[in-house]
């Protein structure tokens, strides 16, 4: 019988299969099992998260177990029990006979026992031994111990020997660059005397020789030309400048040799050592003052005067010639024959000063005491006349 239907619901309804078909109690008529739609349930994604994160978990614990815990487990047990293999004693059971059976009739059951685990029937012997074979077991992870220690120091070793000669070798490829770029003679030869082992040291070698095959040809034109230019002025200064250029050059001796024969003939010429350039004067205390504070003049007034220095500049006759020492004398002499003074002293030059200045002064603590009237200043040399001046006090 079909089931009845109702207006507008035929489409809402879902028929189960005729075994799920329940009767009325009052009909007993047989009508579908009615289920109405209902809305899906939203599922909740942090239960998936949480069930793929457990089963995650069980399955790395059941590989743990599997493939780490139990051979470990294992091993354990069976290095245990050949220990106690040692110690344990095996009896063979030679044979078993029964009761029923007659004494000719035996069954004989022997049990293989292998030849590393019996043990001598002894005790002690059996003792012994097993010590023994303690000793060799301690003794053999000692030396396995320090073969292990040893191979580890000899890593370690050619750990750190490969680090310096990296270092070594960046330091090498630096300085190799660097006389590269500088290309000359002086920059190979301080490569060679830094890395005289170096990587690249027979190439810098190379380009060494090559610049001084080539240089010596450029320095010899040189060294003639320069000697020629000062053989041209025949003067101490050019032969001079000519060894500072070239100090081992081809013409080095004989310039010295020159320079050694115009100081010979200088020292015969020159009676004058110093040549005086200029004489001023100027008034102080009895203290002298700083070059550039002096005042220079040739009258002095009487009452702010109280000392009168004279300054002379010379010029070195003797310049890269020789050292001198001069005697120089300074005398003050009044005109009418009322005051005279000399100031004696001695001026030092060496051959390397070329100009110089010297100066001395005359007079009284307090002003006022210098006689009226004009004075002559002469400077001597070694007791001869160089020059001659003079002042006036008013």
């Amino acid at each position: 019988m079909e089931p009845k239907r109702k207006n507008n619901i035929i489409n809402t309804i879902e028929v189960t299969q005729p075994d799920e078909w329940v009767f009325d109690a009052n009909n007993e008529i047989p009508r579908p099992y009615i289920k109405k739609d209902r809305k899906p349930r939203k599922k909740n994604p942090l239960f998936s998260v949480i069930f793929w994160i457990l089963l995650v978990f069980i399955s790395f614990l059941a590989g743990y177990f599997l493939f780490y815990y139990l051979p470990a487990h294992n091993n354990s047990t069976s290095l245990k029990d050949e220990k106690n293999d040692i110690q344990v004693s095996e009896k063979p059971i030679i044979s078993q006979q029964t009761e029923s059976e007659s004494p000719k009739q035996v069954n004989t059951i022997t049990t293989p026992v292998p030849q590393a685990k019996q043990l001598p029937q002894n005790d002690e012997e059996a003792l012994k031994k097993a010590s023994e074979i303690k000793k060799q077991e301690a003794i053999r992870l000692e030396r396995e111990a320090k073969e292990r220690e040893r191979q580890k120091k000899e890593a370690q070793a050619r750990l750190q020997k490969n680090r310096r000669e990296q270092l070594l070798k960046k330091k090498d490829d630096d300085a190799f660059r660097k006389a590269i770029a500088a290309n000359s003679i002086y920059s190979f030869q301080k490569y060679i005397d830094t890395f005289p082992n170096g990587y690249h040291i027979d190439e810098v070698k190379n380009r060494r020789d090559q610049l001084v095959n080539s240089t010596q040809l450029e320095n010899r034109i040189r060294d003639d030309v320069q000697f020629e230019t000062a053989s041209g002025s025949n003067t101490i200064a050019a032969y001079e400048e000519y060894l500072k250029s070239f100090p081992y050059g081809i013409h080095a001796a004989e310039s010295k040799n020159r320079i050694a024969s115009l100081k010979q003939k200088i020292l015969k010429e020159t009676k004058d050592k110093l040549e005086i350039t200029s004489i001023r004067f100027f008034a102080a205390g009895a203290r002298t003052i700083p070059p550039d504070q002096r005042k220079f003049s040739s009258r002095f007034p009487l009452d702010s005067t109280s000392y009168i220095y004279t300054e002379l500049k010379f010029k070195n006759k003797l310049f890269r010639v020789d050292d001198a020492s001069i005697a120089i004398t300074i005398e003050y002499a009044a005109k009418n024959g009322s005051f005279k003074q000399q100031l004696k002293g001695v001026i030092q030059t060496g051959s390397d000063t070329k100009d110089g200045m010297y100066s001395r002064g005359v007079g009284w603590a307090e002003p006022g005491k210098w006689p009226l009237g004009k004075y002559t200043v002469s400077v001597y040399f070694d007791n001869i006349l160089a020059v001659q001046s003079g002042f006036e006090l008013f």
